[in-house]
């Protein structure tokens, strides 16, 4: 709604210039691309936060003591995933 409204702010000259087809077709494929950005990765990313949260959870109710010693390890495991994403992506920034 928020990007319907911004468009109904535009000056009248962006509309002149703007063929109505085009726009209505811009109105779809930033919808669609919009979609495919957030939905399936949104929903993915929730799921894996509470997979996170319970095994966690689960684990200190199993087994407090190995518990603690793996939330230790942690840091180093999150810092050997970032390095290994950074190698793939061939990033060096």
């Amino acid at each position: 709604m928020n990007y319907f409204s911004i468009l109904l702010k535009q000056d009248i000259k962006w509309h002149d210039k703007m063929n109505s087809n085009e726009l209505n077709s811009k109105l779809s494929n930033d919808s669609i691309q919009f979609q495919n950005a957030i939905g399936e990765k949104f929903g993915s990313l929730i799921l894996s936060i509470f997979q996170f949260i319970g095994g966690i959870g689960l684990g200190f109710y199993k087994g407090w003591q190995m518990s603690v010693v793996l939330t230790a390890a942690l840091p180093f495991i999150g810092f050997g995933t970032i390095m290994m994403f950074k190698s793939i992506s061939g990033g060096t920034d």
